[in-house]
């Protein structure tokens, strides 16, 4: 007669060359979640950066009213490179079309997500005056467009929030 030795299970071997192969798979699902979180952060952020400039603009051509009265100059949009990762809206009190510290709209100061910042050559003040429509730039009116890029540390990716002077129009890249 013969006898049949059948063995079932796994060796030492094939169980940690399983447990190998989890391991892996679980740390790239891991680093690439992280990667993930970076990457939103900076869609996040373009699209904060686009809603402050359409709050902004809104308000100047809905005659939002500010303390009880409409700013002579228009709303805008403060990105100061100075806190990187801050968004204010303000009120252009004294028609100078530039942010001053007394114009900021109570409650209206926007944080970016975590990581994420803006990068830009210099402060920008970005003011759309009523009742013309006219956007200005630091107080002027040229260039005809600027971008603001943003990004997150660590990331790859960045978006640049585009606005036309001429049109108004405020878009995401």
């Amino acid at each position: 007669m013969i006898s049949k030795n059948n063995h079932q299970g796994a060796t030492l071997v094939e169980l940690i060359i399983s447990i190998g192969i989890m391991g892996v798979l679980i740390g790239a699902t891991i680093s690439n979640f992280h990667g993930g979180n970076k990457n939103e952060s900076v869609r996040l952020a373009a699209r904060l950066g686009e809603t402050v400039l359409r709050q902004a603009q809104t308000m100047t051509l809905t005659g939002a009213l500010t303390s009880g009265s409409f700013p002579s100059g228009g709303y805008g949009a403060r990105f100061d490179i100075a806190a990187p990762t801050i968004i204010r809206l303000f009120a252009d009190s004294n028609n100078n079309h530039v942010f001053d510290a007394n114009e900021e709209v109570a409650d209206e100061r926007r944080q970016l997500p975590a990581n994420a910042s803006f990068a830009l050559g210099g402060s920008l003040d970005v003011v759309f005056s009523s009742p013309e429509g006219t956007v200005f730039f630091n107080g002027a009116d040229a260039p005809d467009t600027q971008a603001i890029l943003f990004n997150a540390a660590g990331s790859p990716i960045t978006k640049s929030v585009i606005i036309y002077r001429l049109s108004g129009q405020v878009r995401v890249q």
